[in-house]
């Protein structure tokens, strides 16, 4: 983690290399550590160097995450679809 002042805007940069390209973390609570951090921000932007499977499963878990907060009540599918219409390929399903 590092925090980065650009033109009078500080942001927080979480760098998250364990996740290897087609393939799985290795350590879920590594990748669990990085989710608690991102849900203490309001605003977030998530980017993988593809851009579409890890980053679209990073978006769905906080947002499940997010939906579990507010209350008990979920859809995993439900969460995919609509990160699939605003991300063409989020989270790949092969």
């Amino acid at each position: 983690m590092a925090e980065v002042e650009l033109e009078n805007y500080s942001y927080t940069h979480l760098h998250y290399s364990e996740w290897p390209d087609r393939g799985v973390p290795e350590d879920v609570e590594e990748l669990r550590r990085m989710l608690g951090e991102l849900m203490k921000y309001d605003t977030i932007v998530i980017h993988c160097s593809a851009g579409l499977g890890r980053s679209g499963v990073v978006a769905a878990l906080l947002a499940i995450m997010v939906q579990l907060e507010i209350n008990s009540s979920i859809s995993i599918f439900g969460t995919a679809r609509k990160l699939r219409e605003h991300r063409f390929g989020a989270i790949q399903n092969n």
